[in-house]
């Protein structure tokens, strides 16, 4: 029947056109202007950016609680060793001066936890466990190397820099 296929065909062109005029709409609404453009270009940039500081901060912070805690290992076992042949006032002395060691180590971490809860916020706790493997992989590869722990260049009589025996070269 020919006029019920002409129906068919003229109601199905006009939901098409419909359609197509609501999704143009849609089109024009999700289009972003010039200002929004630069508006969302500068969230993402800002965002970016505190991500980046935070990931400086925080590794900065680690290898500085490292070295905080390494510092206060050495001067446990020195105070330790020392504490025989000590007066009870140079045994106080010292004791004081691990304090001083321990409240570091304190500081350290303490700014270690906002850096990390930094970059939790900013890219979420998964993201932050990937990157707290992949630091703790680099460290393990690095000390594995000797880098970390190795001798600076040595100076010859005549003002020479002498490399280490171990092949690092020193900062």
């Amino acid at each position: 029947n020919m006029g019920a296929q002409m129906g068919a065909n003229m109601g199905a062109s006009m939901m098409l056109q419909a359609l197509n005029g609501v999704q143009s709409n849609a089109d024009k609404k999700a289009r972003l202007n010039q200002t929004e453009a630069i508006m969302l270009y500068k969230i993402v940039r800002d965002t970016a950016d505190k991500v980046v500081d935070a990931y400086k901060n925080y590794k900065e912070k680690l290898v500085k609680l490292d070295r905080a805690n390494a510092h206060l290992a050495k001067m446990q076992t020195m105070i330790s060793e020392a504490r025989l042949n000590q007066t009870p006032f140079q045994q106080i002395q010292a004791e004081g001066e691990l304090m001083k060691y321990q409240g570091e180590v304190e500081d350290c971490q303490s700014q270690v936890a906002r850096f990390r809860q930094s970059l939790v916020d900013l890219s979420g706790t998964e993201a932050v466990a990937k990157l707290d493997k992949q630091l703790e992989a680099d460290k393990a590869r690095i000390e594995e190397a000797g880098i970390a722990n190795a001798t600076p260049a040595a100076s010859v009589a005549d003002g020479t820099q002498v490399a280490p025996a171990n092949g690092a070269v020193p900062n």
